[in-house]
């Protein structure tokens, strides 16, 4: 992000409270910010061309007086939501079963004949876009984060797929 965003995007921060399901937490930072966020472990991704914090990090405290590293990042909004790929484990799996007490929402995106169509979760309090793919045979389910997830999306949707039924089938938050 660059100066003028990421100024822009902290005047309306809100404390970034989810649990990282990711590699890590995606940052904004300013230019004479970098060494401080290094410190505690952030890293630059030379690509996308922002800072992110890994996940193993993000608990650690920083001072007793500060707490950990996301209290730190909230106290100087800087966490703009998940970074990277998936944390695939037992635990993640069955946390975005769609059995399980999150809310999301549902859309089908259907292709021509000869490619699978897709369920695509968004779990929008999680920031965890899930798609699964039908009809094809042994697909591997997608996870992403919700910008990445968008992305997708749009991919999707670019080559010819469609939106079919919109549901809210997602169980409510308890």
């Amino acid at each position: 992000m660059k100066t003028k965003e990421v100024a822009t995007f902290r005047q309306t921060y809100k404390n970034y409270d989810k649990q990282c399901h990711f590699e890590g937490l995606k940052l904004a930072v300013m230019y004479d910010e970098k060494d401080t966020v290094k410190q505690y472990g952030a890293k630059w991704d030379k690509d996308a061309k922002i800072w992110w914090m890994p996940a193993d990090r993000i608990t650690q405290e920083v001072h007793a007086s500060v707490g950990t590293v996301r209290d730190w990042l909230n106290d100087h909004k800087m966490i703009v939501g998940q970074y990277g790929k998936f944390n695939e484990n037992d635990y993640t799996l069955n946390l975005f079963h769609s059995g399980n007490n999150h809310e999301y929402t549902e859309y089908i995106l259907e292709g021509h004949k000869d490619s699978p169509t897709f369920k695509v979760q968004f779990f929008y309090n999680q920031d965890v876009a899930k798609f699964v793919a039908t009809g094809m045979g042994d697909l591997p389910t997608e996870y992403f984060t919700i910008e990445d997830g968008r992305k997708r999306w749009d991919v999707l949707i670019g080559v010819g797929y469609e939106r079919k039924a919109l549901t809210n089938t997602g169980d409510m938050l308890q």
